[in-house]
């Protein structure tokens, strides 16, 4: 339902693709990976959802997750694809007024322990990010003044699929000040 006061979308998905190309981990040490790039077939099954309630003309609230299996297929049965996201399930409250747009959030990221060959569970995170900007026009020209907060909790997180995820983790509570202008 894409009108009215309480909206929401649902996608479910499971697409079987030939010759998928992935990165194969062959040999680890440490945080090092010996990798090469092989085709095999594959399999992604998923879904994805939101549903918002505009709770009076200034405030909203969203929930929202999504969830993708994915595996290879191998004659000995099949395995799981690398490097692929946990589930996510969260909260979105917005709020709109005149040119004023605000957003606070809080998700969850679960632990991904359906893993491949040679690769590390990651452990879940909460996450918690919150922005106001202020919408003008000059002329022709919208600009937009902005800050965001982002993970306020300062929670160590990482993200499942990069290959430097115990190195390189999620960054920690920032805050970015900046202006837009669209031309």
């Amino acid at each position: 339902k894409l009108t009215g006061p309480t909206t929401f979308s649902v996608s479910v998905f499971h697409n079987r693709i030939d010759d998928y190309i992935h990165a194969r981990t062959l040999d680890a040490h440490e945080d090092f990976q010996l990798i090469e790039y092989a085709q095999r077939d594959a399999s992604f099954t998923g879904i994805e959802g939101a549903i918002r309630q505009q709770l009076d003309a200034t405030f909203g609230l969203t929930l929202f997750g999504d969830y993708v299996r994915a595996k290879l297929e191998a004659r000995d049965g099949d395995r799981d694809l690398p490097r692929i996201p946990a589930h996510r399930v969260g909260l979105r409250l917005d709020a709109k007024w005149n040119a004023w747009r605000a957003e606070a959030e809080v998700y969850r990221v679960g632990s991904q322990d359906d893993v491949a060959e040679f690769e590390r569970e990651t452990p879940g995170y909460n996450m918690v990010n919150a922005g106001l900007s202020y919408n003008g026009r000059y002329k022709a020209t919208p600009w937009q003044v902005y800050v965001k907060g982002n993970n306020l909790g300062n929670q160590l997180a990482y993200a499942h699929t990069s290959f430097i995820k115990n190195a390189a983790p999620l960054e920690g509570r920032n805050l970015s000040v900046g202006v837009r202008v669209s031309f």
